[in-house]
C-alpha cells in the first residue's frame, strides 16, 4: 500500500520538478492526470507539464485524507508568485484527488478555482481605423 508520505511527495514533486523519474515505479500503465489547465494527459506528458509550471509556485499541504484504499485526497495551499497577478500574487486553497488501483496511481485530479487568478491589468480593446 503507498503510504501518505508518499502520496504527498508525489504531489509535490509535480510543483518542485525533483525526482519526477522515481515517480515511474508508483503509476500505473493506465495513469492519467487532468486539472483545470490540463486535459486528461498521460505519465510522460505529465512529467513535461510538471517541468513547465512555475518556478514561483509554492504548495503547502494541510491533511491527507483516505476515505478508502482506493482513493487519497490532499488538502492544500497554493500560492502563485507573478508581476501579472492582481496584488502580484494570488492565494488558492485547493485538493488533490489520487485514485488507486492494485496499488498503483491511476489518476490525479487537480481542483481549484481559476477564476481567482485575476491579471493585474485587464486586456484592452483595440480599435481598428479603415
Amino acid at each position: 500500500m503507498i503510504k501518505d508520505s508518499t502520496l504527498v511527495q508525489v504531489f509535490l514533486n509535480q510543483f518542485y520538478r525533483r525526482r519526477l523519474d522515481q515517480l515511474e515505479q508508483f503509476v500505473s500503465p493506465n495513469f492519467s492526470y487532468t486539472s483545470p489547465a490540463v486535459k486528461p494527459i498521460g505519465f510522460v506528458d505529465f512529467v513535461t507539464h510538471c517541468e513547465e509550471l512555475f518556478e514561483c509556485v509554492t504548495v503547502y499541504v494541510n491533511g491527507v485524507k483516505n476515505p478508502n484504499d482506493q482513493c487519497f485526497v490532499i488538502n492544500y495551499s497554493i500560492n502563485v508568485k507573478h508581476d501579472a497577478l492582481k496584488d502580484g500574487y494570488i492565494s488558492m486553497p485547493s485538493y488533490a484527488k489520487f485514485m488507486l488501483v492494485d496499488n498503483l496511481i491511476e489518476n490525479i485530479k487537480i481542483l481549484y478555482d481559476p477564476r481567482k487568478l485575476k491579471p493585474k491589468v485587464k486586456p484592452q480593446k483595440t480599435i481598428h481605423y479603415l
